[in-house]
């Protein structure tokens, strides 16, 4: 089994663009799971923009910094989907102090740089 890599929470906020995994693990700037990172791991979906890059001019890399750093800011509160309220019996939302507390800790799995790609193509390579 592939180790699953994932992204701390100030890397993804200082990135300017996606990097596949094989630059993110040459950088440093993915790491290992742990056990230490039970319950601070967010999975990332977003729609690939181009084949061989999921983000090539980082529009969505920058959509998602400026939401995380809404929620990081302590002032939003993010409500329970109404189909998992009806799945799990109880709505539970996270409270704006919830986020500013876990955010900072929190690790994300994001697919290209989390899990190596086989025709990755590195920024230079996009221009």
């Amino acid at each position: 089994l592939f180790p699953m890599f994932l992204m701390p929470y100030l890397v993804l906020q200082q990135m300017e663009l996606m990097l596949p995994h094989q630059e993110m693990r040459r950088l440093g700037r993915v790491v290992e799971w742990s056990s230490a990172m039970q319950g601070r791991i967010i999975f990332v979906s977003h729609e690939w923009l181009c084949l061989t890059h999921p983000d090539p001019k980082g529009e969505q890399l920058r959509t998602l910094q400026r939401f995380l750093e809404r929620l990081a800011s302590g002032r939003v509160t993010v409500e329970c989907d109404w189909r998992l309220e009806l799945l799990v019996g109880t709505k539970e939302n996270v409270p704006g102090s919830r986020w500013k507390a876990t955010l900072p800790l929190a690790h994300f799995w994001l697919d290209y740089s989390s899990v190596p790609q086989g025709f990755a193509a590195v920024p230079t390579e996009l221009a």
